[in-house]
C-alpha cells in the first residue's frame, strides 16, 4: 500500500503543450513525462479584477488552454465588426439559478491503476497531478468499481469461493491494494478539493446468479441472495474504509439492463426496474442504515438515459423505496436517440427532489462516428471526439444535471488492457515503453468544465440569439465568479459578445473549433434569492460591418429580432 509518507514531491518544469501529431488525426496530443508537462499558466482567481475577463482556450488549430484577458467595453459604444464572421450575443440573467453543480471527474478502474503503474514513480506522480494537483484540472470525483469489470485483466469478484453464504472468503484483490487504492489516495493526498468516490459493482460472485454462466446469459441475481448481495456490498464498503478511503455514494448496480442480454460478453447483473425497486426497498436500503451507511447517496440506474424517466418512476413511485434514494446515475451512450435532452428534462420534473449525475462515458469505436474499420479504438489527437464531449456535457448541465464523470481516467495505447478485448479511447493515454503520457484533446474537453466550473457552482439562465452556432452553458460560482463554457463547433470563426450588465460587455473572437472558459466577476451576490420571472431592462446591441449593421434587440427577456439593416457609413 502506498502511504502519504511514501508519496514524493518533485520539481517539474511546466509551459506549453509539447505537441505531436499523426498524419491521419485532425489535431495533436500533449507529450508528458517525468520532468515536464503543460499547466495552466496562471489560475483565474489570481488574475481577476473589476472590469475585466479571463478566457482559457483551446482549438483544433490552435493551443490547449491558453490564457487571454480583455477588459469589459462600454455598451454605450459601436460594437465594430472588421470580419465577414457571424455574431453572437448572450445575455445571462444571474437571478435565475438552478441546480448546484457538485463536479466532474473519471474512474479509477483496474485498467486505469495498471496503466498509471506501467510509468516510473515521478511520471505516476506527474500523471495524478494532471487531474487533482492544484495545477491539475480540478477533478472532485472517482468512481471507484467493487470488483472486476470489463477494464481488468480477469473476471473476478471479492468472493469467487462456491456458496460461501457467510461471506468467510470475503477478500480485497490484488487490483485493489496494487492498481487502484494507492493512485486514489494519492489523488486526495495532493488535491486542494475534496475528491468524492462513488461506487458500484458490474457483478456478484457467479454463485449468487441464476445458474447460467456468469458473463453469458440472463444473470439475475437469485431473490434468496438478496441479503447477502448487500451485505457483499458492505463489506466491500468496511474494506475500503479500513483503508482509509470513504464513499459518497453508491448505485446498486451498474448496468443492470446488460444483464438481461443474451450472451453479454462481461462481467454483468440484470435487474428489470421492478427488481432494482424490490432489492432497495427490502434489502439493499435497509441493510445500508442499519450498517452505518445510511449518508451514502444511493443512486438507481447506472445506465443510459433512454431508460428515463420510465425507470426513475417504476422504482421511486413507491414512497418506502424513494427514501432510500438520493439520485439517478445515468450514462451516455445512447444520448443520440434523445438528442435535446427531453429525457432528463422530464425526469427532473417528475423527481425534483432527486439529482442526477451522469457517471459513465467513453468512446467505443462501435458507436462513434469519427471511427472507420481499420482505426484504432485510441486515436492520438482526435479533435471531433472531444468536441462531442464538450456538447454533451452543455446539453447536459443545461438540463438539471449536477456533474459528469468519465470512464477510465488512463488507459494504454491500445485502449485496454481489457479482458474481452473491448477497448475503448481515454483521455490520457499512457506509453510504458517510453515512460510517458499522452494528454488528449479529450482531456482538454473536461478541463474546460472541472477546472473553471467549481463545486457549488450555480447553473444560471441565458438568453442567446443564435444557439445554433455556438453552445454554451452558465455557472455562478461560490467566489461570485461567473463562468460561461463555449464551444463553437463551425468551420469559421464566430463573434461572441457576452451582455454583462447595463453598462458593459465582453467580445470574444472565438476561432474556428475551439472550446472556451470564460471567467469574469459578478455584481449579483451568489446567495440572492432566485426570481425566476424577472423582467431584464431593455437590451439593444447594433453590429456594424462595413455598410451592413445587425441589430439585436432583447425586450421583457424575450429576443424580439435579430435582422439586417442599411447602415451608412460613419
Amino acid at each position: 500500500m502506498l502511504h502519504s509518507s511514501s508519496i514524493s514531491f518533485f520539481k517539474v518544469q511546466a509551459g506549453p503543450c509539447e505537441r505531436r501529431k499523426l498524419a491521419e488525426e485532425t489535431s495533436y496530443y500533449c507529450v508528458c513525462n517525468s520532468t515536464y508537462c503543460d499547466e495552466l499558466e496562471k489560475q483565474p482567481e489570481a488574475l481577476l479584477k473589476n472590469d475585466m475577463y479571463v478566457d482559457y482556450v483551446s482549438a483544433k488549430d490552435g493551443g490547449r488552454l491558453e490564457m487571454h484577458t480583455g477588459q469589459f467595453e462600454p455598451r454605450s459604444s459601436n460594437f465594430t465588426v472588421t470580419n465577414s464572421n457571424p455574431t453572437v450575443v448572450i445575455l445571462p440573467n444571474i437571478t435565475t439559478k438552478y441546480q448546484e453543480i457538485h463536479g466532474f471527474g473519471g474512474a479509477m478502474t483496474d485498467s486505469a491503476g495498471i496503466s498509471i503503474a506501467s510509468l516510473g514513480k515521478d511520471t505516476q506522480h506527474q500523471l495524478i497531478r494532471q487531474y487533482f494537483g492544484r495545477n491539475g484540472i480540478g477533478y472532485t470525483f472517482i468512481r471507484v468499481p467493487f470488483g472486476g469489470t470489463d477494464f481488468s485483466v480477469r473476471n473476478y469478484s471479492y468472493d469467487d469461493t462456491l456458496n460461501d453464504l457467510t461471506l468467510k472468503h470475503f477478500s480485497l484483490q490484488v487490483e485493489d491494494t496494487k492498481y487502484k487504492i494507492p493512485y486514489i489516495q494519492m489523488a486526495q493526498k495532493i488535491s486542494p478539493l475534496p475528491v468524492k468516490l462513488i461506487s458500484g459493482s458490474w457483478s456478484p460472485p457467479q454463485w449468487m446468479k441464476e445458474s447460467r454462466n456468469g458473463t453469458e446469459g440472463y444473470t439475475r441475481l437469485k431473490r434468496n441472495f438478496f441479503d447477502l448481495y448487500s451485505q457483499y456490498y458492505i463489506k466491500s464498503l468496511d474494506a475500503y474504509k479500513r483503508n482509509g478511503l470513504q464513499f459518497w455514494g453508491l448505485t446498486a448496480q451498474n448496468e443492470p439492463s446488460v444483464g438481461l442480454l443474451v450472451y453479454y460478453n462481461f462481467n454483468s447483473m440484470g435487474f428489470t426496474p421492478e427488481e432494482m425497486r424490490d432489492f432497495i426497498g427490502s434489502s439493499f436500503g435497509p441493510n445500508l442504515h442499519s450498517r452505518g451507511y445510511g449518508h451514502l447517496k444511493l443512486m438507481i440506474l447506472d445506465d443510459n438515459r433512454v431508460f428515463l424517466p420510465g425507470w426513475a418512476n417504476v422504482v421511486m413511485n413507491d414512497t418506502e423505496v424513494r427514501r432510500y434514494v438520493s439520485g439517478i446515475a445515468i450514462h451516455s451512450y445512447f444520448d443520440y436517440l434523445d438528442p435535446t435532452g427531453l429525457k432528463l428534462r422530464q425526469t427532473h420534473n417528475d423527481f425534483p427532489d432527486k439529482f442526477m449525475l451522469y457517471t459513465e462515458t467513453s468512446v467505443v469505436p462501435i458507436m462513434d462516428v469519427t471511427t472507420t474499420p481499420d482505426s484504432n479504438a485510441v486515436r492520438l489527437g482526435n479533435w471531433q471526439r472531444a468536441q462531442n464531449y464538450t456538447s454533451n456535457i452543455i446539453q447536459d448541465l443545461n438540463n438539471f444535471v449536477i456533474g459528469w464523470i468519465d470512464w477510465n481516467m488512463v488507459l494504454n495505447t491500445e485502449g485496454g488492457p481489457n479482458w474481452v478485448g473491448n477497448y475503448v479511447d481515454a483521455p490520457i493515454i499512457a506509453n510504458a515503453s517510453a515512460n510517458e503520457f499522452y494528454k488528449q484533446p479529450l482531456f482538454y474537453s473536461m478541463a474546460h468544465f472541472a477546472k473553471f466550473v467549481t463545486p457549488g457552482s450555480r447553473r444560471i439562465g441565458y438568453r442567446i440569439s443564435n444557439n445554433t452556432l455556438v453552445e454554451c452553458a452558465i455557472f455562478l460560482r461560490p467566489d461570485n465568479n461567473i463562468a460561461i463554457v463555449l464551444q463553437n463547433r463551425q468551420n469559421n470563426d464566430i463573434n461572441v459578445v457576452v451582455l454583462v450588465d447595463d453598462n458593459q460587455r465582453i467580445v470574444i473572437p472565438t476561432q474556428a473549433n475551439s472550446m472556451h472558459s470564460v471567467i469574469y466577476k459578478s455584481s449579483i451576490k451568489h446567495n440572492e434569492t432566485s426570481d425566476n420571472n424577472i423582467k431584464l431592462s431593455d437590451h439593444k446591441i447594433m453590429l456594424f460591418r462595413g455598410r451592413r449593421a445587425f441589430l439585436v434587440c432583447l425586450q421583457n427577456n424575450r429576443w424580439l429580432c435579430d435582422y439586417r439593416c442599411e447602415h451608412k457609413e460613419r
